[in-house]
C-alpha cells in the first residue's frame, strides 16, 4: 500500500525533521517539503538509508541554515533525480554529505552559489560511483573545507569546471 504524507510547514525549527525516515529502506515516495525558512539541522539525515527512494522532493529554500541538508539523502542508493538547489548564499555544512552513497545518481544538480561557507559542500557526492555530470562550480572565493571530499570516490566523473583560480589545502 502506497501512502501519502503531507508536511506542509513553510517555516521550520531546529532539527524538526532530522532523521525522520532514517532506515525506512522501502520508502519510495518522499513527501512534499515546501519550507522556505530553514533552521539548523532541520532536514539533516531525513531520508538516511532510504534505499528505494528514487526521486528527491523539491527543496525551494533560497536561504540556508547550518547543516540544514546534511546527510539528507545519505545512502539512498536508488536515488536518480536530485532536486534543484537554488540557494546562492550557503551556510556552514549546509550540503555536507547530502547525496553521499547515492550510487544510482548520475547527474548532480546545478550549484549556483557564489558565496560559500565552511564545509558547505564537504562530502556532498562522496561515493556516488555513477556520477558523470556536474555543472561548473562558480564561486571565486573559497571557505575552509568547502570542497573537502565533495567528489571523493566518484569513479566515473572525469572532468570538473571551476571558477576559482587558486586554493589552499584548507579549502579542500
Amino acid at each position: 500500500a502506497d501512502f501519502s504524507l503531507n508536511l506542509p510547514a513553510t517555516v521550520l525549527t531546529k532539527g524538526c525533521y532530522e532523521l525522520m525516515f532514517d532506515g525506512a529502506f522501502n520508502l519510495k515516495k518522499a513527501p512534499k517539503l515546501p519550507a522556505v525558512e530553514l533552521k539548523p539541522n532541520c532536514y539533516s539525515g531525513m531520508f538516511l538509508y532510504c534505499g528505494k527512494l528514487q526521486k528527491a522532493p523539491e527543496l525551494p529554500a533560497e536561504v540556508l541554515a547550518d547543516s540544514c541538508y546534511s546527510r539528507m539523502f545519505f545512502r539512498c542508493t536508488d536515488l536518480q533525480d536530485a532536486p534543484v538547489l537554488p540557494a546562492e548564499i550557503l551556510a556552514k555544512s549546509c550540503y555536507s554529505s547530502m547525496f553521499s552513497g547515492c550510487t544510482d545518481l548520475q547527474k548532480a544538480p546545478e550549484l549556483p552559489a557564489e558565496v560559500l561557507a565552511d564545509g558547505c559542500y564537504s562530502g556532498m557526492f562522496e561515493n556516488c560511483s555513477n556520477l558523470v555530470v556536474v555543472s561548473e562550480l562558480p564561486a571565486k572565493n573559497l571557505a575552509k573545507g568547502c570542497y573537502k571530499k565533495m567528489f571523493y570516490n566518484c569513479k566515473k566523473l572525469d572532468s570538473l569546471s571551476v571558477a576559482f583560480e587558486s586554493f589552499t589545502r584548507e579549502d579542500l
